[in-house]
């Protein structure tokens, strides 16, 4: 807490301040952020003791780190994503603080799309709008920055704000699709990216997933249908 003390609600029942958490850890000094384990508890758990669905997920475990950067590249904030065993997900960020060190949330930071600093490295390339980073680095890599993935920070619950309209001007004289999850937020939210993108773009698509699905299983996002192992067709479609 802000007191820097501590308090296990679990079977030790103990408490203190950091030099009792290390010790219980089996920790020695941590000199730096980056140095230190990784542990997120479930959402579930989050909303209170004693909630019925407390811990339904199991354990979260830190799988990836999302940096968003400005135009010339510098970090502006770090996403980081943890994964429960069941594939229930949930983010934390941080944000560098100008003498060094981490300030654990993105109070104050800009809104930007994420991989913004590859719009400037390739201008040419046509850019998909997505819903996650996942998914965004996935048809960047995939097409060798053929094609750039680029998303807002919350997906389909980020609203398109002033400040993300704003950051949607990277995208200006662009050739840009659309490709939101195939369910209803995502239609909704790729509804108003329309609305915004429509008098900027230099050419405009939008791709439906479920155009895409084959066989028995559907495929809910991009990062879903490149399991099929066909990225020579989403190629020739944007």
């Amino acid at each position: 807490g802000e007191k820097g003390t501590w308090r296990c609600f679990g079977k030790c029942s103990r408490g203190g301040g950091v030099k009792e958490l290390r010790e219980l850890m089996g920790l020695g000094r941590i000199a730096r952020y980056e140095d230190m384990p990784v542990a997120v508890a479930s959402p579930s758990r989050r909303r209170g003791r004693g909630s019925a669905d407390s811990g339904e997920h199991g354990a979260y475990h830190h799988v990836a780190d999302y940096e968003y950067q400005d135009e010339a590249g510098k970090l502006l904030a770090r996403k980081r994503r943890f994964q429960a065993d069941d594939g229930d997900k949930t983010f934390r960020w941080t944000q560098p603080l100008p003498h060094g060190g981490w300030e654990h949330n993105r109070k104050g930071v800009r809104s930007t799309l994420y991989n913004l600093h590859l719009l400037a490295r390739h201008p040419e390339a046509p850019v998909a709008l997505v819903e996650g980073e996942k998914d965004a680095n996935r048809i960047t890599t995939e097409s060798g920055f053929a094609i750039l993935g680029v998303s807002q920070s919350d997906g389909a619950k980020a609203a398109w704000t002033s400040g993300y309209r704003e950051a949607a001007m990277a995208l200006k004289g662009r050739d840009v699709v659309i490709i939101p999850d195939h369910d209803e937020p995502g239609q909704a939210h790729a509804d108003e990216a329309v609305r915004v993108l429509l008098p900027i773009a230099k050419s405009l698509k939008r791709l439906h997933i479920d155009s895409l699905n084959t066989g028995d299983k559907a495929r809910k996002d991009i990062s879903d249908w490149f399991g099929l192992g066909n990225w020579g067709q989403l190629a020739v479609v944007i």
